[in-house]
């Protein structure tokens, strides 16, 4: 069984054995990140992520930023946010390590990313 979703994953979508979750853009945030690809694997079973994305995905995240019309204290905000999240997607080391890092958990590396 296939499923395709969009923001569907965050209306209520509870499959326990969903194996595989395919980002098609940059997710908005590493928090948005951690929450839908939570949604594979549920039920114990492997489960596999892939995030494909470009720089323009980048660019078009910085001009949203850029062009919100909120204090530039809450911008500087966003951008380190968007910053984490290209050090995530673009990491040379285990990236299950990373993302539980970035919530403040260690992790030893985890020997199954892509790394």
């Amino acid at each position: 069984v296939i499923m395709a979703a969009t923001i569907a994953f965050g209306m209520g979508i509870d499959k326990p054995d969903i194996r595989c979750v395919v980002h098609t853009h940059l997710p908005s945030s590493v928090e948005a990140y951690y929450q839908e690809i939570g949604r594979a694997g549920r039920d114990g079973a492997a489960a596999e992520t892939l995030m494909l994305f470009g720089l323009d995905d980048i660019r078009q995240r910085r001009r949203f930023i850029d062009e919100d019309g909120t204090d530039i204290d809450h911008q500087r905000r966003e951008h380190k946010r968007l910053d984490a999240l290209v050090a995530l997607a673009e990491a040379s080391s285990c990236r299950r390590a990373m993302l539980l890092g970035y919530f403040g958990e260690d992790a030893a590396a985890c020997g199954n990313s892509d790394i």
